[in-house]
């Protein structure tokens, strides 16, 4: 299929989102096998994250269940930006604090706290 690729039972659409929308929140229409559908992206979605649609995936022909439908998250950046957007993005780093990156940085300290712990043993 043009959109989807297949895990077993599961498909898989990767979508692109736009990182104002991933950082917003959004509802989008997707594509489904049965037409479409409109899911939410949660604000503060990362690249990666998954949405899924439980039973939106392919019947097991021994008929044991459906699949589910992955909607991958693909977070995508701007290439070019102009003048009033280029000033905005920086008013916003300005007026950014740790607390804007929490999540981030709480991953990014549980694997450093990992691997130090690893490297003690």
């Amino acid at each position: 299929h043009e959109y989807f690729k297949r895990d077993g039972r599961d498909i898989v659409l990767e979508l692109p989102v736009s990182f104002v929308d991933a950082s917003l929140g959004t509802t989008v229409d997707v594509p489904t096998l049965d037409g479409s559908e409109t899911i939410k992206i949660k604000p503060g979605s990362q690249p990666g994250d998954n949405i899924v649609l439980k039973g939106k995936g392919i019947a097991d022909v021994q008929g044991y269940g459906i699949g589910n439908m992955r909607i991958v998250l693909k977070v995508i950046l701007p290439t070019k930006l102009n003048k009033k957007q280029r000033a905005l993005l920086e008013e916003f780093k300005e007026n950014s604090d740790e607390e804007t990156y929490k999540s981030h940085n709480s991953l990014w300290n549980k694997m450093k706290s990992f691997f130090a712990s690893c490297l003690t043993i």
